[in-house]
């Protein structure tokens, strides 16, 4: 996008000045036929001159739009990295009132589960579910009643609200196929297993992933190395970071037992190898 910019403003400001040359030399050439006056004649602007004041301001409008779309990208990225990081001191404050635990609202053993919240109730099968639907669990107590506040959401995209890294529902030698046992393993998580917190994705804007799904030939997920993602890690601190800088997760996702909502892995952080005590970065 920089080049194509650069290159747009250089060829306007070539021709900008090419049509200065050519204004000017209209301007300063002698009229044949006609006597000097002392007093100049009025005289509007020549088509010429027209032309090079609307190539000025193409050259000023294709300057300052791309400008105007990364301003404005930015702050959007900022926003939704301080909503990031006011998601994180809610799961704070629940860990507090929880003896540490982070949110813990499904039994494994006994699905459907169900979430009563604001006089509505949310039932779903899959016990992994919970790192999407943790949002009603603590819509009454911790989000003012409300499933969906703005803040737990990327700026504009309220209904795509932040997901729950996957390792918060199972213990961490789940997240180790060497010592991964099955089902026995879907448990409560709390926040002393962090071995890693600056390091450790927990709450994560997988927005890039469902558009990719989307909007990819046949669902394929077309994700470049360069694909940001925000991320809130286990120190409460908020980053964007490209898919190519976050480690690979568990490949096998949750594999396919009763409960499983992914059996293969999904960026970003969602599956991290160890779990809670693994790094994503």
């Amino acid at each position: 996008m920089a080049g194509t910019t650069h290159s747009l403003a250089r060829s306007l400001g070539l021709l900008s000045l090419l049509l200065l040359g050519l204004a000017l030399e209209r301007v300063g050439a002698p009229r044949e036929g006609r006597v000097a006056s002392q007093v100049a004649e009025p005289r509007g602007f020549t088509l010429i001159e027209t032309l090079l004041v609307i190539l000025i301001v193409g050259v000023i409008v294709a300057l300052s739009v791309p400008a105007l779309h990364a301003a404005r990208e930015s702050a959007r990225s900022s926003a939704t990295l301080a909503n990031l990081r006011s998601t994180s001191q809610i799961l704070g404050v629940y860990a507090n009132d929880w003896r540490g635990s982070h949110p813990a609202f499904a039994d494994p053993r006994n699905p459907p589960h169900r979430v009563a919240y604001g006089g509505g109730e949310r039932v779903f099968d899959r016990y992994f579910d919970s790192h999407t639907t943790w949002n009603f669990a603590l819509a009454d107590a911790y989000l003012g009643g409300r499933a969906y506040p703005a803040f737990i959401s990327p700026v504009g995209l309220n209904q795509h609200h932040f997901s729950l890294s996957c390792t918060l529902f199972a213990a961490p030698e789940f997240w180790d196929l060497r010592l991964r046992t099955g089902e026995n393993q879907f448990r409560e998580t709390w926040t002393h297993e962090v071995t890693f917190p600056s390091h450790k994705a927990i709450v994560i804007s997988i927005y890039a992933v469902l558009f990719a799904d989307k909007n990819s030939p046949n669902g394929v997920m077309s994700l470049s190395s360069r694909t940001p993602f925000p991320i809130a890690w286990g120190d409460s601190s908020a980053t964007n970071r490209r898919l190519g800088m976050i480690r690979p997760g568990v490949e096998s996702g949750e594999l396919f037992y009763r409960g499983s909502a992914h059996p293969f892995d999904i960026p970003a952080g969602l599956h991290t190898v160890g779990g809670l005590r693994g790094r994503d970065r």
